[in-house]
């Protein structure tokens, strides 16, 4: 298997070995949680006991909303697995198919959990108000830039219907990642190149390698229009996570790239984007081990259907999305990729940088002269406290707001336009503590 033979490509397969087994044995920390608040009350006294008749029954529930946690996360390694493969002749197995000895880290239970509460973000009708707080502003301001007129319906506000199978007339998503030149993507092939052109059931390998820069859509007037790809414009989403704001600009007829760092990440919207057959399809419960701030334990056991829309619904077809995966500095700052987009969007992404100045140079790169570049998000600045949990110091450069805008003008930005909003992230809707940021939204054109 050539795509793993220097170290670099082992240690690449050894940390998704790790990160597809935390999927896997999330109910087993999962039920230790469980497990302490039982023993918690145990401790009390039987006077105590009784003016809680709910609490052993509370416990009971966790436990099979947990289970079924653990069956949906099943469901995505499988659908990964099902592209995973045996090497005969190295005498490997696929990744989904290692032992219980890899070691699961603390911090990998609590992404794994991050990732159910993200698909309700980004693909339930729960979610909806953080996605018209976060990708409203965005998707408005791309309707005003290419001159789009607004939906009667926004398809970030798809109606909850009962469970249905999809059309049969409509691609599946995987189809979007299919072997077509018009539409570069990731490939789950092990022995081939990490980014070339994929067949019907390929999502992304996850190494670090740069992928083609997308190919220019025809320019044939609408009348002698056939079968393809005519797309608006080409447009970057750097850390997409789940992939829902890239699904929304494909369905506006956009060629929207998403790239991803995060395995977690990238298994999940790899299941998202290639597996789902109809809508409330999965049932979780992202919110099931968090015990404070409710209001009622109904809050907390509640479950969330998946998804409120089908991703095959949603793209025109195939070419209109793809997915990239690497790191975004790596991928993007290589010579093919100079000039190759109309439009970056960066959501909720400037401040995973570990030198934001290097994003703003590669964000600049990317765009056509006369490209834009929109921005929402804080600036937490993930890498601040690395030095409190990683063996070694990370490189860690954090900019107030007026200093990141200063030095994006610097490299040639003019800022159109600029406003501070509200966003909720990723939290419980009926939780009394909610985390919401101040986020700032920016229009800036590279001249």
């Amino acid at each position: 298997m050539s795509n793993f033979e220097d170290n670099d490509a082992a240690e690449e397969r050894q940390a998704l070995a790790r990160i597809v087994q935390a999927y896997r044995q999330y109910s087993k920390s999962a039920l230790q949680g469980i497990e302490r608040w039982k023993y918690n009350y145990q401790q009390l006294g039987s006077t105590y006991k009784l003016l809680l008749p709910k609490y052993q029954r509370k416990c009971t529930l966790a436990e099979l909303a947990v289970q079924k946690n653990q069956e949906f996360l099943n469901s995505i390694v499988e659908a990964y697995d099902d592209d995973d493969e045996y090497d005969e002749s190295q005498g490997e197995r696929g990744i989904t198919q290692i032992n219980d000895s890899i070691e699961v880290f603390p911090a990998d239970n609590e992404k794994i959990r991050y990732v159910l509460k993200n698909f309700v973000r980004d693909w339930s009708v729960e979610g909806k108000a953080e996605r018209d707080a976060c990708y409203g502003p965005i998707l408005a301001e791309i309707r005003e830039i290419f001159s789009i007129p607004s939906p009667t319906l926004s398809t970030t506000s798809a109606k909850t219907t009962e469970p249905q199978v999809s059309n049969s007339s409509n691609p599946k998503t995987d189809e979007f990642f299919e072997k077509n030149s018009e539409a570069p993507s990731v490939n789950v092939n092990r022995d081939s190149s990490p980014c070339s052109e994929t067949d019907s059931s390929s999502v992304a390998p996850f190494p670090l390698s740069p992928c083609p820069p997308p190919p220019p859509p025809p320019s044939l007037p609408p009348s002698l229009r056939g079968p393809g790809v005519y797309t608006r414009g080409r447009i970057l989403v750097p850390g997409c996570g789940l992939a829902r704001l890239c699904v929304e600009l494909a369905a506006m007829n956009f060629q929207a790239q998403g790239n991803e760092f995060s395995y977690f990440m990238l298994l999940g919207s790899s299941f998202i984007l290639n597996s789902m057959e109809r809508r409330n399809q999965f049932h979780i419960y992202p919110w099931v081990l968090e015990t404070c701030n409710h209001r009622s334990d109904a809050d907390h056991l509640r479950s969330i259907s998946l998804p409120d829309v089908l991703p095959s619904d949603l793209v025109p077809g195939p070419g209109y999305l793809s997915m990239c995966a690497g790191d975004f500095v790596e991928v993007y700052r290589a010579p093919d990729m100079q000039g190759q987009f109309d439009c970056v969007i960066t959501c909720f992404f400037i401040d995973t940088a570990h030198n934001i100045i290097e994003y703003l140079e590669v964000i600049r790169g990317v765009l056509k002269p006369g490209g834009r570049w929109i921005n929402f998000g804080p600036l937490l600045y993930h890498w601040a406290d690395s030095h409190t949990y990683l063996p070694k110091m990370e490189l860690s450069i954090e900019l107030s707001l007026e200093d990141v805008k200063d030095a994006a003008r610097k490299l040639g930005f003019r800022f159109l336009k600029e406003s501070t909003h509200d966003a909720p992230y990723v939290a419980n809707p009926k939780s009394m503590f909610k985390t919401v940021y101040q986020a700032e939204f920016w229009s800036a054109i590279r001249d």
